[in-house]
């Protein structure tokens, strides 16, 4: 392999990298959207005991 190759390869991830960093920052900056502030459904269990919320995970 010749260092051209290598070089653009590096490019090309650190690219990917940086493209996968800043939307990840702009993903966390995104406002929720009106109504779905609190979606915690309003359920007091059931037997499904992998649930989160199910009312044994709340102690």
């Amino acid at each position: 392999m010749d260092v051209r190759s290598l070089i653009l390869a590096i490019l090309f991830f650190g690219g990917l990298f940086g493209l996968y960093v800043f939307l990840f920052i702009k993903n966390k900056h995104t406002p929720k959207p009106e109504g779905c502030e609190n979606l915690t459904p309003d359920c007091s269990g059931c037997k499904d005991y992998s649930c989160p919320n199910h009312p044994h995970e709340e102690s």
